[in-house]
């Protein structure tokens, strides 16, 4: 067996010991063990985020027909600054001979309302298009599945780093115990 960092009384624990004190800690409402799981839950989010948009990224890409790219208003809002916005797109491909109709900008869903949705305008940024021409990209296989925007390595980056902070803050005040 694989000795693990120091437990109690100085004896090693195994990842397997550690990861079972944890789930009874939760279980018994322990605050260390549910921040534990809370990581654990955020991490694999992130790491399923990545892989999907690793995939997108290697989408094939066909020209396709911009009919609409435009901010539009969601929900109810009285004030101007209440008012949120989603990019709204319209737009037609084919693949294999088949007409196809797309919605989706982007794998990364933004509503932004006030100052922020100059947010939305970066996305805007991110169509390759020419005139009406659009690049569209789409699933290999389900080809009615389709994006505007190929994920960048910044967003792909920012997913696999950001479940590094907690357990650096983590360990550096809990340790292995």
């Amino acid at each position: 067996m694989a000795q693990g960092a120091p437990g109690r009384g100085g004896r090693h624990v195994s990842v397997a010991e550690y990861l079972v004190r944890m789930w009874h800690g939760a279980a018994a409402g322990d605050r260390q063990a549910l921040l534990f799981w809370m990581w654990m839950y955020a991490s694999l989010c992130c790491g399923y985020g990545a892989w999907y948009l690793l995939r997108i990224r290697r989408w094939p890409a066909v020209a396709g027909t911009l009919r609409m790219l435009e901010q539009r208003q969601i929900g109810v809002a009285l004030l101007r600054a209440e008012r949120t916005y989603r990019m709204k797109a319209d737009y037609e491909y084919e693949v294999d001979g088949r007409r196809y109709r797309g919605s989706r900008v982007t794998a990364w869903p933004l509503a932004a309302s006030g100052a922020l949705r100059g947010l939305l305008e970066l996305q805007r940024l991110g169509v390759h298009a020419d005139g009406d021409r659009v690049r569209v990209l789409h699933h290999p296989t389900r080809h009615h599945r389709a994006f505007l925007v190929r994920p960048g390595w910044f967003g792909i980056g920012f997913l696999l780093v950001l479940p590094l902070l907690p357990p650096l803050r983590y360990f550096a005040h809990y340790g292995l115990r």
